[in-house]
Order: C-alpha cells, then structure tokens, then sequence
C-alpha cells in the first residue's frame, strides 16, 4: 500500500496511526456515552450510558447491519460499533461458515 501510494513504510504507518489517533478523538469526543463493551461472534456491544441500554450490534443475512436498541439498519450504536476491530473477527468467522 505504500509503494501504491509512492511513499516509504515509515511515512504510510505514521499516517495510519495518525489518521487512527484522529478516529479516536472524535470518537471520544462526539459519542461520549456510548462505548464498546463486548463482543460475541456475531455482535458487537455498545454501551450507551446516556440511553441507559446495551446495544447488540449484528449484520442480517441481507448484509445490513441491526441495532437491537433502536431496532433499525442504522444509528448511533452502529456508526460507533464501525470503528471496533471486533467487526474483523466477526467477519473472518461468517467467511469461515460459507
């Protein structure tokens, strides 16, 4: 990717460890309450302290993702639930049972 992008390794990892840095204080800063809490092999949980409520995060059979708080295809909790490496997980496990 670094060669793509015509820089050394150096300069492409300190981009994406400032652009993850960036992802995390807006993060913090825009969706103070809600945080991650857990996650199973299929959701992710998000806390959200404001709603006093556990948010189960999952991707339908459609390929949508659901919020079982808010019960709709997209929110608060699932934009939050976006940044957690937990997806990668979840989805390295669904590849595995096609």
């Amino acid at each position: 990717m670094a060669k793509e992008q015509n820089i050394t390794i150096k300069e492409y990892i300190n981009k994406f460890l400032e652009g993850h840095v960036i992802s995390v204080e807006f993060m913090r800063k825009r969706f103070s309450q809600i945080l991650q809490v857990g996650a199973t092999d299929t959701a992710v949980l998000m806390q959200d302290k404001g709603k006093n409520v556990i948010a189960s995060v999952t991707i339908q059979k459609s390929g949508d993702l659901y919020c079982s708080a808010c019960k709709k295809d997209f929110c608060e909790h699932i934009f939050a639930s976006l940044f957690s490496p937990s997806w990668i997980t979840i989805l390295q496990n669904m590849a595995k049972e096609e």
